[in-house]
């Protein structure tokens, strides 16, 4: 994580839980990194991040993904590599564009770090929120 050096972040489900490890430290000097080496995971699913920040303060946890949120009683979580020019940090929440069926009144979902995949991820549940009432059923 030479390049990447601006945090790092794991997501990993157990059963409906969500752990989550993060760090703005580069995932090699990391002590938590190392900790979470060391931890008997044992999951179908998981998520990992390393940060080359190119919006958002470099330094700040807030903006170290992956990103996550809750949603009818389930664990989401998101991270995204490369620029989403349209959700910029230089934009006020309320001025990222909406998805499907989503109104100002329904925005429930907001970036809690100034980052555009932060925003992305909260304009893509706020949708979903919006759209159904409960989660939809899979095929």
């Amino acid at each position: 994580s030479d390049k990447h050096s601006n945090g790092w972040g794991i997501a990993i489900y157990e059963g409906r839980g969500l752990r989550t490890f993060s760090d703005t430290l580069p995932a090699a000097e990391s002590p938590l990194a190392e900790m979470v080496s060391n931890y008997p995971i044992k999951t179908l699913n998981m998520i990992s991040h390393i940060r080359y920040a190119t919006q958002g303060k470099s330094d700040d946890l807030a903006n170290v993904h992956p990103f996550q949120r809750e949603l009818w009683g389930i664990q989401f979580s998101f991270c995204h590599n490369g620029d989403v020019p349209t959700f910029s940090s230089s934009l006020h929440p309320m001025d990222h564009p909406k998805f499907g069926k989503a109104k100002d009144i329904e925005r429930i979902f907001h970036p809690v770090g100034d980052t555009d995949s932060e925003a992305l991820f909260c304009a893509m549940m706020n949708a979903l929120r919006a759209e159904y009432e409960s989660p939809p059923t899979l095929p």
